[in-house]
């Protein structure tokens, strides 16, 4: 919990764009959490007003974690790559793309933007609509 909001803190005043999003799949990755779920669980204890308000005993247990050692030399490393802009797709080396999950992502190729997600799914739109 205090990780989480200290390290949002950290990106908000290295005007990083969409901290909140950042610091979520950053941690995420640092603590090895699933994919699928390890965002959603974080984003839960980020919505806490304090650790002990969750009922949830998977969501208090994750608020209530300490990072090891290694966890927070991870973390510290992912954080120093976004304070340099580095996309997080790069960072954590998969994204997800329409719908397409934990697609592996790496230098050069193109990140993954929700812009390009609404152009494919106009292409889909119109595609659709020709066939028909």
């Amino acid at each position: 919990y205090d990780v989480l909001h200290s390290s949002l803190k950290l990106l908000e005043d290295h005007s990083i764009p969409e901290p909140d999003e950042s610091v979520l799949h950053l941690l995420s990755h640092a603590l090895n959490l699933s994919w699928e779920n390890g965002y959603l669980q974080l984003r839960e204890v980020l919505a806490l007003t304090s650790p002990i308000t969750s009922q949830n005993r998977p969501i208090l247990d994750l608020a209530q974690q300490t990072l090891t050692s290694e966890q927070s030399i991870t973390f510290q490393s992912l954080l120093e790559r976004r304070f340099q802009f580095e996309p997080l797709q790069y960072i954590v080396g998969q994204w997800d793309f329409h719908y397409l999950t934990g697609l592996k992502i790496r230098k050069p190729m193109l990140c993954p933007r929700p812009e390009t997600e609404e152009l494919v799914e106009l292409v889909l739109t119109d595609i659709d609509r020709f066939i028909k």
